[in-house]
C-alpha cells in the first residue's frame, strides 16, 4: 500500500507483507525511507492535528430525515469496535489518509468497523475495487501482532478513502531528503568538536632507536582515538611530538549557534512546506497556534476532509437506496471550535430566537447537556420576525384596519354614503 510499498512491489515483484522477510536489498531502501526524520515529523504534527480535530466531530445520523441515535451512531461516535473508541478509531484514520494518502475502513460480520493497518487493492476500469490482503492491528505496538483477515473485501464491508495523489507522496519523499542531506551538512559544518593538528620535529628523533612512521600510526590509530572518544584521555607525547588544538572553543561556540539557527530554519520551513500541502497554516505546524489561522484551517482543511469522510460512509455504509430514502450521516465539525458562552451570548440569542437552531441544538454544539424536549427542540422565534403576509393579516384582524391605507373596514361604506 502507500507509495513507498508499491514502489517496492514494482521494483522486486513481491508482495510485501508485514510478517515477510525482506532482502537486504529491500530493507537497506525501506530503513533509508524511515531516515527522513524530518519529514516525518512534519507529517506526524499534520496528522496529530486531523487526529486530534476529528476526535472532536461528531456523525449525525439521519432514518428518513429525521436524526436518530441508534446502533450506528454508537458505532460512528462511541465505539467501532471493542477494542478502540471513536477518538482513538479516528486518530488512526488520520494517520493512515496523511501518511500513505489513503485508508480502508472494513466493516466485518458483527457489524464492528475498523481501520486496515495495510492492505493490497485490485484496481478496475468499470468494476468495484476490490481488497485483499488486509491487515489490522489496533494497538500499533509489537506487544499484539497485527491480525490478517483472510479473502477480498468490496462494497459495503469496505469503505476505501483516496485523501492524497501519490505524486504529494514522492514530493514529500524528495523534500525529506533534501532538507536531510542540509542539514547533516549544516550540523557537520557547525560541529563544535575539536579539531587537533600533530607536529612532528623530524631533528629532535635523531638519535633515538624508532620508526617513526610507525609510531605515528600507532599514536593516531590508538592514543588519538581514546582522546577523540572518551571526555577525559591521557596522551603520552615523545619528544617532537607536538599537539595543538585548531579550533579554539570560541569559534565552536559561535559555529554551532550559527548551525543550530540554520537547522531550525530548515526544520521550519518543511514543517510549513508539508502542513501547506495538507492546508494546515503555518501557526498550527510549528505551535504558536494564531487565533485567526483557526477559520482558514476549518474551512480549507478539516472541512473537505470530513466532507470525503462522510461521502465515502454514505455511499459504502449506507447506499443508494437509503441515501434516497434521506438515510445517512454527516460528519458534523461544529464543536471542533472552543467557545467561550459570555462572547457568542448574543449570537446565541439570535440563532434561537431566529428560529433557526433549537435550544438543544445550540446547546450540543456548546457541549451542554440537553433539556426537556418539549422547550428545547422547538423552534421559537420572537414576535419581531414574521411573514409578511401574515403580519398583514394579523395586523388587519386585530385593529380592524387596513394596514396599507390606515383606513377602518367600515370607512369605506361611511364615506360613501
Amino acid at each position: 500500500m502507500g507509495t513507498i510499498r508499491e514502489w517496492l512491489i514494482d521494483h522486486f515483484g513481491n508482495e510485501v507483507k508485514p510478517s515477510q522477510e525482506w532482502s537486504a536489498q529491500m530493507r537497506a531502501i525501506f530503513e533509508q525511507y524511515k531516515e527522513l526524520k524530518v519529514n516525518n515529523y512534519a507529517l506526524s504534527v499534520v496528522s496529530e492535528l486531523y487526529g486530534a480535530l476529528l476526535s472532536q466531530c461528531d456523525f449525525i445520523t439521519y432514518v428518513n430525515g429525521e436524526v436518530v441515535n441508534k446502533d450506528v451512531w454508537y458505532r460512528l461516535n462511541v465505539e467501532p469496535n471493542p477494542n478502540q473508541s471513536s477518538s482513538e478509531f479516528m486518530r488512526q484514520l488520520a494517520r493512515q489518509l496523511v501518511f500513505k494518502g489513503e485508508a480502508l475502513i472494513i466493516k466485518v460480520d458483527s457489524g464492528d468497523l475498523f481501520v486496515a493497518s495495510d492492505f493490497m487493492k485490485k484496481n478496475y476500469q468499470l468494476r468495484e475495487t476490490h481488497f485483499t490482503n488486509v491487515w489490522v492491528d489496533c494497538y500499533g505496538d509489537t506487544e499484539v501482532p497485527a491480525y490478517q483477515l483472510t479473502g477480498e473485501w468490496y462494497g459495503d464491508r469496505a469503505i476505501y478513502i483516496k485523501y492524497q495523489n501519490p505524486k504529494v507522496q514522492e514530493y514529500l519523499y524528495d523534500m525529506g531528503t533534501l532538507y536531510k542531506d542540509l542539514i547533516e551538512n549544516v550540523k557537520n559544518a557547525g560541529s563544535s568538536a575539536v579539531k587537533y593538528g600533530l607536529n612532528v620535529d623530524m631533528l629532535a628523533q635523531n638519535g633515538l632507536d624508532i620508526d617513526v612512521n610507525k609510531e605515528m600510526t600507532r599514536i593516531l590509530n590508538e592514543d588519538f582515538e581514546a582522546l577523540a572518544s572518551n571526555k577525559h584521555a591521557i596522551v603520552p607525547l615523545m619528544n617532537g611530538f607536538d599537539l595543538k588544538v585548531l579550533n579554539p572553543s570560541n569559534n565552536n561556540a559561535q559555529n554551532s549557534a550559527v548551525a543550530s539557527n540554520n537547522i531550525n530554519n530548515m526544520f521550519e520551513d518543511v514543517l510549513t512546506n508539508v502542513g501547506h500541502i495538507y492546508n494546515v497554516p503555518k501557526s498550527f505546524m510549528v505551535g504558536t497556534f494564531e487565533k485567526n489561522d483557526m477559520d482558514e484551517f476549518l474551512t480549507f482543511g478539516l472541512d473537505p476532509l470530513c466532507s470525503l469522510i462522510g461521502e465515502c460512509v454514505n455511499r459504502k455504509y449506507y447506499g443508494k437506496k437509503q441515501i434516497l430514502s434521506n438515510t445517512h450521516c454527516v460528519l458534523d465539525t461544529k464543536k471542533v471550535k472552543h467557545f467561550d458562552i459570555l462572547t457568542v451570548s448574543d449570537a446565541i440569542n439570535k440563532l434561537i430566537s431566529s428560529g433557526v437552531y433549537t435550544i438543544n441544538e445550540i446547546r450540543a454544539i456548546l457541549g451542554e447537556q440537553l433539556i426537556d424536549s418539549d422547550i428545547g427542540d422547538k423552534h421559537w422565534i420572537t414576535r419581531n420576525y414574521a411573514v409578511v403576509g401574515d403580519y398583514i393579516q394579523e395586523m388587519t384582524n386585530f385593529t380592524g384596519n387596513d394596514p396599507k391605507t390606515h383606513k377602518n373596514n367600515g370607512g369605506q361604506d361611511e364615506e360613501q354614503s
